[in-house]
């Protein structure tokens, strides 16, 4: 049975000490979440605050569901993380995975990607390149950041 660190036969300077090494912890955990809680306020809420300004833009000038968005998005940043990989072989095994997991799932079923997926990854590097300049040249304005001529 566990024995209560309170109990009455425990000598008081043992009970004693238990308590100000819990209290020594608190105090110190307490001063970090605080420290955690200032510095989430002062730099990642304006980068969230950003992000989800961007969202917005994107579904006002597409009229296109956030969720669906963010969905997509993930899946479009690993394919750019891919092709910033500098092995050609890793690349190659992560755009591979990709294809195989889209050629899973039934055409017209839950996601069809298919097409799109291989259409972007048979693109010569090059004029995938020329397309991340030109997104990443949209994103910065910030009138209609996905609208690009």
């Amino acid at each position: 049975m566990a024995r209560n660190p309170r109990s009455d036969d425990e000598s008081p300077s043992i009970a004693g000490t238990l308590n100000d090494t819990i209290t020594k912890a608190f105090q110190k955990r307490l001063g970090i979440e605080r420290e955690i809680y200032r510095l989430t306020e002062l730099h990642l809420k304006p980068l969230k605050d950003k992000r989800t300004e961007l969202m917005r833009a994107l579904k006002s000038d597409t009229t296109i569901a956030g969720k669906d968005a963010s969905l997509f998005f993930k899946v479009w940043r690993r394919q750019q993380d891919a092709l910033e990989v500098l092995e050609e072989e890793d690349r190659e095994k992560i755009l591979d995975d990709m294809r195989s997991l889209f050629h899973a799932l039934a055409a017209g079923e839950m996601l069809d990607f298919i097409d799109v997926l291989g259409s972007a990854n048979h693109q010569p590097r090059h004029l995938r390149v020329a397309d991340a300049a030109r997104i990443a040249a949209a994103a910065e304005d910030e009138a209609s950041p996905f609208l690009v001529p």
